[in-house]
């Protein structure tokens, strides 16, 4: 008899579904609003350049957006390491622009690489001290109305996630410091993933930190801007919340590479690193044919040293040591001046020289018989690169370093 009701109750069940029923669809993603199409894409640098938001930006003001206009991008920037509070950095191949959202674990739903399609009618966009934002109507302490984060179940109707996240679509464009004070540079730039090489933390002893909040430090808004050696910080700093997760990290020492969301606040570049894997040590040699690092302990080789100069990649203050062998000899003098002129290549071969112009022997001795160097030895030689109208060469006042 039970069995007898409960086949009754299922096939009541299944009518009651109906034959139109359908499974959920498990392949929808479920964050954002995948409702969202693509009728009316604009370029990230054109709607930044409108005439309805170029204004709007650059004077602190907002506008709401009444039209469908949608932004197509991948994100270059979250809050994974709590650095980039409530933003999500969105750039396309024409211009990047911040998006605003009281919202905290972004990253799990829009992670480095996320495709994402954005409605934007019905939110607004506005400039913050000339940086654009996408976001809601905000009131400040003081009563002031502008540009401000929205809430999650706003933007939640207002995105759509494309695809799966592929980080190697990212790829952050290397920073012109020639056009640190570029206006339009900076406003073409401003929230670009970019990178910017061979600098130094001034503030870097091995001790300090990045965004220390023990009072050694002036702070605005609980950041710390950090500056870096030679360059204006009224025009370019690191900017660091003392909330991000590697706030207490030591500022590395020596030249850097660092890559970021290069924010802006009225004309001064705040880069904003992610984590600390954007600051890595500077690679002089990037882009370089051969090997060495033009230290006693590992010299360069003649292609190395061929190739800074080919590409005036050397410093020309700088010592560099370099090995080789022996291929030729112009003349070794025994007199007064006791220096000598040759050439040196990877293989001894009278092809692809260094010249080694006027150079001493060991030690910085005069050289006092010619047969003390000879074609085919191995040497390595210390001196500054130059390149000489078209020839290669050490300048003169180098020395060898040891010979074989």
């Amino acid at each position: 008899m039970n069995k007898i009701l409960a086949a009754c109750f299922c096939a009541l069940l299944a009518s009651c579904m109906g034959s139109d029923y359908a499974d959920p669809n498990m392949t929808e993603n479920p964050f954002g609003n995948s409702q969202i199409a693509e009728t009316n894409v604009m370029n990230i640098g054109d709607l930044k350049e409108s005439k309805d938001f170029k204004f709007i930006i650059a004077n602190g003001a907002y506008k709401k957006v009444e039209k469908s206009i949608q932004i197509k991008g991948r994100v270059t920037g979250n809050d994974a390491q709590s650095n980039l509070y409530n933003t999500i950095s969105i750039e396309d191949a024409t211009g990047a622009i911040e998006v605003s959202v009281g919202q905290g674990g972004t990253s799990g739903f829009m992670p480095v690489g996320q495709e994402v399609l954005v409605e934007l009618k019905g939110l607004y966009i506005g400039g913050y001290r000339k940086k654009a934002q996408i976001g809601t109507v905000y009131t400040s302490a003081n009563g002031t109305l502008g540009i401000g984060r929205m809430n999650r179940q706003e933007w939640a109707q207002h995105y759509k996630i494309i695809g799966t996240a592929d980080p190697s679509q990212v790829v952050p464009t290397e920073f012109d410091v020639t056009k640190i004070a570029d206006a339009s540079y900076i406003n073409a730039n401003a929230s670009r993933l970019m990178t910017i090489s061979g600098v130094e933390f001034s503030a870097a002893d091995g001790k300090a930190v990045y965004a220390p909040d023990d009072g050694s430090v002036t702070l605005t808004s609980n950041c710390a801007n950090r500056a870096l050696k030679g360059l204006d910080e009224k025009k370019i700093v690191v900017r660091t919340s003392t909330y991000a997760k590697f706030a207490k990290a030591v500022l590395p020492t020596g030249k850097v590479k660092i890559t970021g969301i290069f924010s802006r606040f009225n004309d001064t570049w705040q880069i904003q690193i992610r984590s600390l894997d954007d600051v890595v040590a500077d690679d002089p040699f990037a882009g370089i044919d051969g090997t060495g690092l033009g230290t006693a302990e590992s010299p360069i080789d003649v292609t190395r040293a061929l190739s800074l100069i080919a590409k005036s990649a050397y410093e020309a203050t700088k010592e560099y040591y370099v090995t080789g062998i022996i291929s030729k000899i112009k003349e070794v003098d025994t007199g007064n001046y006791g220096n000598a002129t040759y050439y040196i290549s990877v293989d001894g071969k009278d092809a692809n020289n260094l010249t080694v112009f006027r150079g001493y022997n060991i030690g910085g001795e005069k050289f006092t018989a010619e047969d003390q160097i000879k074609v085919g030895q191995k040497v390595v030689v210390a001196g500054t690169l130059t390149l000489y109208g078209t020839e290669p060469e050490m300048n003169a006042g180098n020395k060898i370093i040891s010979i074989k």
